[in-house]
């Protein structure tokens, strides 16, 4: 008889094992999913009048953004730890440039930019 309840408490114990890490198992489950869904959600912007319409990384954590606010467009300087307006743009067309290439008339807007600037 004492055997059989020996058997019995091992078997309870490893159905107990076997319970935890499955809960474990769930609970990291949704965690992860929760943060997936987080970042995701986050993708989209909340406010439909406020897009990134182009980025140019400038350097591993460092961008210039073209951002339109309702039916006005800046250029925005990013780095982790400020954002930064550069200039207010009378008009913005995209351009069809591979990732990393700066457009031709970039020095250009950049050199106006810095003009518009300096005079005011």
């Amino acid at each position: 008889m004492a055997n059989t309840t020996a058997t019995s408490s091992a078997s309870s114990g490893g159905a107990t094992w076997y319970s935890l890490v499955t809960l474990t198992l769930l609970v990291v489950l949704v965690a992860v999913a929760l943060r997936v869904y987080k970042r995701m959600a986050g993708a989209g912007s909340a406010d439909p009048q406020l897009q990134v319409l182009a980025r140019q990384s400038l350097g591993p954590r460092e961008q210039i953004l073209v951002v339109k606010i309702q039916d006005r467009f800046f250029a925005l300087g990013y780095t982790p730890s400020q954002i930064n307006l550069i200039t207010e743009l009378d008009a913005y067309t995209p351009t069809n440039t591979p990732q990393g290439a700066l457009p031709s008339g970039f020095s250009e807007l950049l050199s106006k930019a810095r003009l518009k600037e300096r005079q005011s």
